[in-house]
C-alpha cells in the first residue's frame, strides 16, 4: 500500500503485522503501486518512477521523465501498466513513455504537450492514454508512434479501460464516453531510425539519445541497449539526432527520412572530456541510478563545466526546495562524478552577501541572496555575474572552472564596490547535500556536526557526507590564501563564510574550491576529500 506522504508499506494481509515500510523517492505519491511479477511499480513527485522487490521494498531502478512540468507540485497520479515486459506510463510534463521493467531503460517516449495524470491502459498492441488538453490517443506499444486521438474537452484524467471492442474512458465533465474501431484503414507506419552510440571503448549501452524534428521539438527520448543500440519510429522529416554520456561530449548527427516504412541508420561516436572544458546544453546530465536532487532538465537550457572525473551544471532556473532548479540564478546546482555510478545527490547551492554577522539562520535567506542572472561561458570557464540583493552598488562575478584531473570545481568571486562608502559584509557559500548520511565532519573539531564554528578547524576543507565508506560520493569545501571566518557545518547543509569587505571604487577576489569524492576507506571517512584539499597548490596553477 502507499501513503500520500511517499511511503510504501507491506503488510502481512492475515495479521496486519508491516513486513517492510519505505519513503524511496523523497516525495509525495498519489497512484496506486503496481505488483509487476518480482516487481512493484511506483511513481511520485517530480516524475519519478521507482521499482522494488516486493519481498523486501529493496529499490532495483528508477527513471524520472527530466521535462518540464505542467502540474503545479511536479508530480503525476498515475500508475503504469504493464504488458510484455513493459511499463507504460504518463507524466506531469507531458510524456508517455515505455520502459524496460528489467532495466529501467526507456524503450520509447511520446511528448503530448499536456500533462498527463491518467493510468495508461494496453490492449492489442495499443497504449491509451488521456491527457489534460482534454484528448485520449493511442500508441503503438512496440515503437510509440501515434495511432490515434480524440478530443473530448475536458481534462481525461481517469484510465481508460478496454472491454471486447471498446475503449471505455470517463473526464472531468462527469460523461462516460466509449470507442470502438471504426473500420477504417490504419495509418501508414513510420520509418525506423537506428544506430549504435559509441565511445573510444566501443558500444555504449544506457545511453541517453534524444531526437528533434526541424523546429526543435522533442520526438524521441530513448536509452541504447546493451550493444549499444537504439531504434525510434519517426514519420517523414528531416531530424537531429543527439547522445548525451557522462564524461562525453554530447554528439549529434543530421538524418532525414524520405518516406515510410524505411530503416535510416544514424550512429553516432562520442569524445571523452579530457583537460578542462565549459559549455551549454539542453541535455539533462547523465545523471547515476538512485539520483535524487537532479536540476537539468530537457529542453531547459544550462551551463556547465567539465573534466575527466566530473560534471558540474550552473542554471539559470529559480525553484523551490527539492525541484529542479536553484533559489536564484547563476548558482551551482548539480556536481556528478564520471564514474559508472554517477549518482547525483546535491539538492542545490545557496550564495550569500550579507551585512549581518556570520551565522545563522541555516539556510533560505531571501534578501541576503547574490542572484547572477547573466551566466556566459568564456573559454574553459562559465562567469555569472549581478548584483547583491542588499548591496546594489557592488557588481559580482562569479567564475567556475572545473581543475585539470581532479573532482573540483574552483570559484573564484570578485566584488566591485562602485558606491561612494564602504561595504562591511560577509558573504557564504552553502551547500544542501541530500544523502542518506549527511555529516559534517570538520578536520581538529572533535564533534561532527558542530553548527556554526568560526575556530579550532586544523586544516583547509570541510567534510559533509557519508560516516561510512563507499557508496554516495561526499562534498567538500576547501581554501587556500583565502581564509574563511567561518564555517557552517550543520550536516544537512554545510558552508564556508568569508570577509566579503570592499572599500568604495575597489573589488574584493575571494576564491574556493568545491569537492565531490567517495567516502574513504581505512577508518577515516575524509581521507579522499582531504588528499585533494591538500594538492589544490598543485592542481591550480
Amino acid at each position: 500500500m502507499a501513503a500520500q506522504g511517499g511511503r510504501i508499506s507491506a503488510v502481512e494481509a492475515a495479521t496486519g503485522k508491516v513486513v517492510w515500510s519505505r519513503a524511496p523517492a523523497g516525495g509525495w505519491t498519489r497512484s496506486s503501486p503496481v505488483y509487476a511479477g518480482d516487481l512493484l511499480l511506483m511513481t511520485f513527485q517530480s516524475d519519478i518512477v521507482v521499482a522494488v522487490d516486493p519481498a523486501t521494498g529493496v529499490e532495483k531502478w528508477r527513471y524520472r521523465s527530466t521535462g518540464t512540468s505542467y502540474l503545479f507540485g511536479g508530480g503525476t497520479a498515475t500508475a503504469p501498466a504493464v504488458a510484455d515486459g513493459v511499463a507504460y506510463a504518463g507524466f506531469a510534463d507531458g510524456s508517455v513513455t515505455a520502459l524496460d521493467l528489467a532495466t529501467g531503460r526507456p524503450k520509447w517516449t511520446q511528448r503530448t504537450g499536456h500533462g498527463v495524470i491518467s493510468s495508461p491502459a494496453v490492449s492489442g498492441g495499443v497504449v491509451y492514454v488521456g491527457g489534460n488538453d482534454g484528448a485520449i490517443r493511442g500508441f503503438d506499444a512496440a515503437t510509440g508512434q501515434p495511432l490515434w486521438r480524440h478530443t473530448i474537452g475536458p481534462w481525461v484524467a481517469s484510465s481508460p479501460a478496454v472491454s471486447g471492442n471498446a475503449l471505455v474512458v470517463g473526464a472531468y465533465d462527469g460523461n462516460l464516453y466509449a470507442f470502438t474501431e471504426s473500420g477504417e484503414p490504419g495509418v501508414p507506419r513510420w520509418s525506423k531510425v537506428t544506430g549504435v552510440v559509441s565511445t573510444a571503448q566501443g558500444p555504449a549501452p544506457d545511453t541517453r539519445v534524444v531526437i528533434r524534428d526541424g523546429e526543435g521539438a522533442i520526438r524521441g527520448d530513448v536509452r541504447t541497449d546493451a550493444n549499444g543500440g537504439y531504434a525510434v519510429a519517426l514519420p517523414v522529416g528531416e531530424y537531429r539526432v543527439e547522445a548525451v554520456r557522462r564524461g562525453h561530449r554530447p554528439g549529434a548527427v543530421e538524418v532525414k527520412v524520405a518516406k515510410d516504412g524505411e530503416t535510416v541508420p544514424a550512429g553516432l561516436t562520442l569524445t571523452p572530456f579530457t583537460g578542462p572544458v565549459a559549455g551549454r546544453s539542453d541535455l539533462p546530465l547523465d545523471y547515476g541510478a538512485g539520483s535524487t536532487r537532479t536540476d537539468t532538465e530537457l529542453g531547459q537550457p544550462y551551463d556547465f563545466v567539465a573534466n575527466d572525473r566530473l560534471t558540474a551544471s550552473v542554471v539559470t532556473k529559480v525553484a523551490a526546495n527539492n525541484n529542479p532548479g536553484t533559489a536564484q540564478p547563476g548558482w551551482l546546482a548539480d556536481m556528478t562524478l564520471s564514474d559508472a555510478t554517477g549518482r547525483e545527490d546535491l539538492d542545490w547551492s545557496e550564495l550569500i552577501l550579507t551585512t549581518k554577522a556570520p551565522g545563522g539562520p541555516d539556510w533560505n535567506r531571501p534578501g541576503e541572496w547574490l542572484p547572477l542572472p547573466d551566466v556566459k561561458v568564456e573559454g574553459d570557464r562559465i562567469i555569472a555575474s549581478g548584483k547583491p540583493q542588499m548591496a546594489p552598488d557592488l557588481d559580482a562575478k562569479l567564475t567556475y572552472r572545473a581543475l585539470p584531473g581532479a573532482p573540483v570545481v574552483k570559484m573564484t568571486l570578485e566584488l566591485t564596490n562602485n558606491g561612494a562608502a564602504d561595504f562591511a559584509g560577509s558573504f557564504q557559500y552553502l551547500l544542501d547535500p541530500d544523502t542518506p548520511d549527511d555529516t559534517s565532519i570538520v578536520p581538529g573539531v572533535a564533534a561532527a556536526n558542530p553548527g556554526f564554528i568560526s575556530q579550532g578547524w586544523t586544516k583547509n576543507y570541510v567534510y559533509d557526507g557519508a560516516r561510512t565508506a563507499g557508496g554516495v560520493a561526499a562534498q567538500g569545501l576547501a581554501w587556500l590564501e583565502d581564509k574563511p571566518v567561518m564555517l557552517t557545518a550543520r550536516g544537512y547543509v554545510f558552508g564556508v563564510w568569508f570577509d566579503a569587505s570592499v572599500a568604495a571604487g575597489q573589488t574584493r577576489t575571494i576564491t574556493w574550491y568545491h569537492i565531490t569524492d567517495y567516502p574513504a576507506a581505512g577508518g577515516d571517512v575524509t581521507a579522499n576529500i582531504a588528499g585533494w584539499a591538500a594538492k589544490l597548490a598543485t592542481l591550480d596553477h
